[in-house]
This record gives C-alpha cells, structure tokens and sequence, in this order.
C-alpha cells in the first residue's frame, strides 16, 4: 500500500487522477466529483461529506471492499472537523486545534488501515525565506504537516507550457513541495480526464517493483552481515581477524564496512587479544611483533 499527498490548482485533475488508483471509494468533502466528468464516476464509489458526522461515522467494515480511500480534500475535511468543534465560521483555540489535529488523524488512520490512500489538497504559493516562494499544499493550522511524515509521495500536479499535466515528486526543481520515497519518475498526463485511466495503477506498480528490490538489498544485507558476524565471532587470532575485514571489505558497502569495524575492534579489546592492524601488509598481527 502507499499514501500519497496530490495537490494542484483547483480544476486541473486531482480527483480524476486520483480515481485511478485501484478500487477506490471517493470521500468527497469540497464536492470534487461536481467538477469529475461523469464517466470517470462510473465505476468509482462515492460518499458526499456534508458533515465531520458524515466521515466519523464511517467504519472499518464500510471500507472493505475498496483497495484505495481518497479523501478530496484535506483542507475541507480539516473544515468539517472544526465546526463539529467550535462551529460554523469560529476559529479554534490553540487547545481545540489540538483536538482537531487528533481527531483528523485518528479518521485517517482508521479509514486507511491496510489501504492505499490518496489525499487531495489545492495550492497555494508561500513565501520560505528571503525572495524564495514555494508551491505547497492548502490545509489549515498543522494538520499538513503531521500528515506528510506519514506520505509516501507527494505530488504538485500542474500544467506545463503545453498546456499538459505533469505530475512532479520530486519538488519541481525547487519551486514546490515534494516527496518521492520510491524513486518514481515525473509524469506527463495528456489528459487525466479519459475514463478507466490507469496513472496510479500504474504507479503502484512501479511502486510494487521499488519495494521488491529495496527488499532483495535488504535480504542482500542481512546475508552479507551475518557471514561477516559469524568471521568475527570465531577469530581468535590475528589471520582470522584479518580474514574478516578482507572479507568485509569485498562487500563495498559503507555500512557494513562501519559496522563490522566497529563490532571487531569491540571484540579485539573486551577480549584482550591486543592485535592491531598494519596499514602496510593490511593484516593484523600480534603488538610488538
């Protein structure tokens, strides 16, 4: 599964491309789906959020059938919990943002459990520093920035000078918010609007295949490590030591190099076996030999 944050312009094709995604159940909070062509509805499920109640009462048992939740968007469903708060058109209290930064999050987790979930916001542009200005996401008070941690992605979606959407996660060279945990690549969309488009099927495929080989790297590393481990807890002298950092210096990993330094020289000194190593034959030998 992903999480994944889309923001853009308000009609450029958030909730389409979202829709996209596999089996998804459309959490409609800012009445996207008015601006959706209706043949992109078909085969979609959709649920009007009216009311914080509205989303509230929506249960585990309610999402199963769908592989994806969107909930379009943040900055409304952020809306929504306020007045179920303090009521419509009062701002909260520092206390009560708390509460409606606990209660977000609790839904979305929820909702999202064992889902992929998209989250739609519009943008916005925001002055970060002196004579720097930065496209991010709409969404009051921090409920944005508790949700990011948790994203796997996030996307500006915009249009280039052709007038084509381009969804871009990697911050769009500096001029906007990104986030891009798998490597994906930026993508052009001729039109996000045709039905039964496949962008993120698409994606989560590619994400399938990044996770696939982040996890033989991990297998990869476990196997090296504890081969290296194994050298080191049975060196008792010098030509063992130094078979074991030949060893791990075949790896050519860093990390494991760092670590396996680290637990030999550890070794060499609560056992009291006083080898050091001789940058000249790069071997270990006995002190004062």
């Amino acid at each position: 599964t992903f999480t994944a944050l889309i923001y853009g312009e308000p009609g450029v094709g958030k909730t389409t491309l979202a829709l996209s995604a596999p089996i998804p159940l459309l959490l409609d909070c800012e009445d996207g789906a008015s601006r959706v062509e209706i043949s992109n509805l078909a085969s979609a499920a959709y649920c009007r959020i009216n009311s914080w109640n509205d989303i509230a009462s929506i249960t585990t048992d309610d999402v199963i059938p769908y592989q994806t939740i969107i909930i379009d968007t943040i900055d409304a469903l952020v809306s929504r919990c306020i007045d179920s708060i303090v009521g419509t058109g009062k701002s909260p209290t520092i206390k009560q943002w708390g509460e409606v930064k606990l209660k977000v999050g609790s839904v979305i987790r929820t909702l999202s459990q064992n889902k992929n979930l998209i989250v739609t916001a519009q943008n916005e542009l925001t002055e970060v520093s002196d004579n720097k200005k930065l496209w991010t996401a709409v969404c009051q008070g921090s409920s944005l920035a508790a949700f990011i941690p948790n994203c796997n992605v996030v996307g500006y979606l915009y249009k280039d000078n052709n007038g084509n959407r381009v969804l871009e996660f990697n911050g769009n060279n500096g001029t906007a918010l990104g986030k891009n945990c798998f490597a994906l690549p930026t993508i052009k969309l001729q039109d996000v609007t045709i039905r039964d488009n496949d962008t993120f099927k698409s994606i989560q495929q590619m994400i399938i295949k990044y996770r696939a080989k982040e996890q033989e790297f991990i297998n990869e590393y476990i196997t090296q490590w504890a081969e290296i481990k194994s050298l080191i807890d049975n060196a008792t002298t010098p030509e063992q030591f130094t078979a074991a950092r030949n060893k791990w210096m075949e790896c050519n990993d860093a990390g494991i190099q760092k670590l396996a330094r680290n637990y030999l020289n550890d070794k060499n000194q609560k056992a009291e076996f006083g080898f050091v190593f001789d940058k000249g034959t790069k071997s270990f030998i006995r002190k004062g030999e």
